[in-house]
């Protein structure tokens, strides 16, 4: 009696052990299958360039997303430049590589002249640890009549820009506002009011 009784036992057991098991193996198919079904990578998507840069001549505005390069370029103030006159400035120049901004390219060549054959570049403005920048337009007018407003860059931004280079180029979003009056251009000015690395 008591030998059949450890027989049903062990019957028992082996039967809770198997019960245990396929729920486990249940589980984990279940979770296999949610994974699978529900747990793909969710990517971002793309920033879209749209340009909407317009050059005319006498003025200029609008967003331009270019790619290229940036160089660091010590320069010293001098006479006529509007800084402090042998204090040394690490200017930031931003060479396009390609654009599809059409007047982005009227722009820059504005600057240059005709005949110009070397490498155009776009100041960033300076770096010292981060880019900071000057820029002008009539939507920072203040009540003393300045139109020009200062910049900084965070961190992750100015390592991304200053790290590019000819092979590693990165795509830079630029944004111009509308400037109506001319004003003087301090060092570290930029042409444009808004620089961000595209994402």
């Amino acid at each position: 009696m008591e030998e059949e009784y450890l027989k049903l036992k062990r019957s028992n057991e082996k039967k809770k052990a198997i019960i245990i098991v396929l729920l486990f193996l249940v589980i984990a198919l279940v979770m296999l299958l949610v994974f699978i079904c529900c747990g793909k990578k969710v990517t971002t998507p793309k920033e879209e360039y749209v340009n909407t840069f317009k050059y005319d001549g006498s003025g200029s505005y609008g967003v331009a997303y270019a790619t290229g390069y940036t160089v660091v370029k010590e320069v010293t103030c001098d006479d006529g430049m509007d800084c402090v006159e042998g204090e040394k400035y690490n200017e930031v120049l931003f060479y396009v590589t390609s654009t599809d901004s059409e007047d982005l390219k009227k722009e820059i060549n504005s600057w240059y002249g005709e005949g110009y054959e070397g490498n155009k570049s776009i100041s960033l403005g300076c770096y010292n640890n981060v880019v900071a920048y000057f820029n002008a337009a009539d939507t920072f007018l203040t009540s003393e009549g300045d139109l020009i407003k200062s910049f900084t860059l965070s961190e992750e931004e100015t390592t991304k820009i200053i790290s590019s280079t000819v092979n590693h180029p990165i795509t830079l979003r630029l944004e111009k506002y509308k400037l109506t009056n001319g004003t003087g251009a301090p060092m570290c000015y930029s042409n444009f009011s808004k620089i961000e690395v595209a994402k």
